[in-house]
C-alpha cells in the first residue's frame, strides 16, 4: 500500500511553531539537537517435564528337549520426551545525521528518535507415559528346529513446545543545508509488543506390547519378525515476527516537519494435545503336535498424534522525503505526518484422542499389519505488510 500524505500530523504539528518561533529573534549560532531512545523488555520462560510410572520389558525364551531352537533378536523399547524451547530476538538501529547551519539566520535542526519493545514468551511440553508394557516370550518344547524371529516393540510419548519473538527496527534520520530562517525537525516513534505461548501434551495411560510364540512337539516350526509400537505425539509451535522501518530526509531551507509513529501489537497461542488411553498390540503364534508351521510378519500400531501452530508477521516501511528552499522569511511550509498501527492475533488448537484401540494377530500365517491412527492439525497465522510514503518537493 502506497500513500502520500500532505497533511500535518500531531507530533509535526506541535513541532512545527516551536521551532519556527526561534527564528523570529535576532542572529544566533545554528542550533542542532538529536535525542535517541531505545527501551527493550524481554521475558522467556520455558518448562519440559517427561514422567514414566511403570515401564517394564520382558523377554522370555525357554527351550526343553529341542535341538536347535533359536530365539531371534529382541528389540523392546519405553521412551517418554519433552522438548521445550523459548526465546527473544531483538536488534534496535537508530541513526541521525544533521549537517549544516542556518544562512544569514539562525538555523534550528532537531531530531528524536524512540523504540520500545516488550517482548514475552512462554512454552511448556509435557509427557506421561502410565503402564507401558513389552513383552516377548518364546517357548520350545520337544521342538527340533523350532525358531522365532525378531521382535521389535516400543512405546512412545513426545511432546515438543517452542514459542519465539523476533522484532527489528531501523530508525535513520537525515537533515542537510539551511537558509535563511530554516528550522528542520524529525520525529520517529516505534513501539512493539509481542507475545508468544505454546503448549504441547501427550499422555499415554495404557499402552501394552505382547508377542507370543509356542510350539510344543512341533518340528521346523517358526515365527516371523514382529513389530508392535504405540505412540502419542503433540507438537505445538508459537511464534511473532516484526520489522519496522522508518527513515526521513530533509534538505533545503523554509520550515520543515516530519513525524512517523508505527504500533504493532501480536499475539499467538498455540496448543497441541494427544492423549491414548488403551491401545494394546498382541501378536500370537501357537504350534501344538503339528507339524512344519511358520509365522509371517506382523506390523501393529496405534498412534495418536496433534500438532499445532501459530504465528503473527508484521512489516512497516515508512518514508518520508522533503527537498526545498525558503526564503529569508521562511515562508515555504512543509508537513508530513504517517502513522501505522497493526494488531494481531492468532489462536490455534489441535486435539487428537484415542480409547480403547486394540491389535490381535492370533494366526500367524502370512503378513499382518494393522494400524489405528488418529492425528489433528490446526493452524492460524496473520501476516501484515504496510508501506508509506510522502514526497514532498
Amino acid at each position: 500500500m502506497r500513500k502520500t500524505i500532505m497533511v500535518c500530523s500531531a507530533c509535526a504539528a506541535a513541532l512545527l511553531p516551536a521551532l519556527a518561533a526561534s527564528t523570529a529573534g535576532a542572529q544566533a549560532p545554528a542550533t542542532q539537537d538529536v535525542g535517541q531512545q531505545a527501551s527493550n523488555q524481554q521475558s522467556a520462560s520455558s518448562t519440559a517435564s517427561s514422567t514414566q510410572t511403570n515401564p517394564s520389558n520382558t523377554a522370555i525364551s525357554v527351550a526343553i528337549l529341542s535341538p536347535g531352537a533359536a530365539t531371534g533378536a529382541v528389540n523392546q523399547s519405553n521412551a517418554s520426551g519433552a522438548s521445550s524451547s523459548a526465546g527473544n530476538t531483538n536488534t534496535t538501529n537508530q541513526s541521525a545525521g544533521q549537517a549544516g547551519g542556518g544562512g544569514g539566520g539562525t538555523g534550528v535542526q532537531g531530531v528524536g528518535q524512540a523504540a520500545g519493545s516488550a517482548q514475552s514468551a512462554t512454552s511448556q511440553a509435557s509427557s506421561t507415559q502410565t503402564n507401558p508394557t513389552n513383552q516377548a516370550i518364546h517357548v520350545a518344547i520337544l521342538s527340533p528346529g523350532a525358531s522365532s524371529g525378531a521382535v521389535n516393540q516400543a512405546n512412545n510419548s513426545g511432546a515438543s513446545s517452542s514459542a519465539g519473538n523476533a522484532n527489528t527496527t531501523n530508525e535513520s534520520a537525515n537533515q542537510a543545508g539551511g537558509a535563511g530562517g530554516a528550522v528542520q525537525g524529525i520525529g520517529q516513534q516505534a513501539v512493539n509488543r509481542q507475545d508468544a505461548r505454546s503448549t504441547g501434551t501427550s499422555v499415554q495411560s495404557d499402552p501394552a506390547n505382547r508377542a507370543i510364540s509356542l510350539a510344543i512337539l512341533s518340528p521346523g516350526a517358526g515365527s516371523g519378525p514382529v513389530s508392535q509400537a504405540n505412540t502419542s505425539g503433540a507438537d505445538s509451535r508459537a511464534g511473532n515476527t516484526n520489522t519496522t522501518n522508518q527513515s526521513a530526509n530533509q534538505a533545503g531551507g523554509g520550515v520543515q516537519g516530519i513525524g512517523q509513529a508505527a504500533a504493532n501489537d501480536q499475539r499467538a497461542d498455540s496448543t497441541a494435545t494427544s492423549q491414548q488411553t488403551s491401545p494394546s498390540n498382541l501378536a500370537l503364534a501357537l504350534g501344538l503336535l503339528s507339524g512344519p508351521t511358520s509365522g509371517g510378519a506382523v506390523s501393529q500400531s496405534n498412534a495418536s498424534g496433534a500438532r499445532s501452530q501459530a504465528g503473527n508477521s508484521n512489516t512497516t516501511s515508512q518514508s518520508a522525503n522533503q527537498a526545498g528552499l525558503g526564503g529569508p522569511l521562511g515562508l515555504a511550509v512543509q508537513a508530513i505526518g504517517q502513522a501505522a498501527p497493526s494488531s494481531q492475533a492468532a489462536t490455534s488448537a489441535a486435539q487428537s484422542l484415542q480409547q480403547g484401540a486394540a491389535n490381535a494377530a492370533l494366526a500367524l500365517l502370512g503378513a499382518v499389519t494393522q494400524a489405528n491412527t488418529s492425528g489433528a492439525s490446526s493452524m492460524a497465522g496473520n501476516a501484515n505488510t504496510t508501506n508509506q510514503q510522502a514526497n514532498q518537493a
